[in-house]
């Protein structure tokens, strides 16, 4: 009897950690605690917040998103750099990319006023969703969300961690 107790403990725990991990919130990096992930659900890319700067005399929170693009990226080395304008929530934000072993395509915001308004966005509109939109004149513009979910207590935690030492 104690054994079918702990396998319907072990099934609801299991299925607890599958809707956990399949909703579309934003979770902590299992290697590092202070790195924090989102998938989009209608496109490809996954948007990351972590820490930036520690050894500087100015350490921030720093938002990226990261594709996989083949395509895009093959006859590009990590020296790669190039700029792009996109929307995020229907304001136009200047944003750089690169790209990461020919495969991985990274764009972030390309200043840090431009990162903050970005991360402020996450934190405004908590519970809802923050709408990127890359315009396209000849085809139809490429339209993606993220989920604001668990933005906030994750971009708190990450924003006290590049605080100065307490001494």
């Amino acid at each position: 009897m104690i054994k079918i107790y702990a396998f319907a403990a072990c099934l609801l725990l299991l299925g607890t950690t599958q809707a956990t991990a399949a909703d579309d919130s934003w979770w902590r990096d299992a290697d590092n605690y202070y790195k924090g992930w989102v998938d989009s659900p209608d496109s490809g890319f996954q948007a990351m917040i972590r820490p930036s700067g520690l050894k500087s005399n100015s350490p921030s929170v720093e938002f990226k998103m990261i594709l996989s693009h083949k395509t895009f990226c093959a006859d590009k080395d990590s020296s790669y750099s190039g700029p792009l304008t996109m929307t995020v929530n229907d304001r136009k934000v200047a944003f750089g990319m690169s790209c990461y072993k020919n495969e991985w395509l990274n764009i972030y915001p390309s200043t840090a006023k431009s990162n903050d308004y970005v991360l402020k966005e996450f934190n405004h509109y908590r519970n809802k969703q923050v709408t990127f939109v890359v315009p396209h004149k000849n085809s139809p513009d490429w339209v993606f969300n993220f989920s604001t979910e668990g933005f906030g207590s994750l971009y708190s935690s990450i924003d006290e961690y590049v605080k100065d030492t307490v001494q």
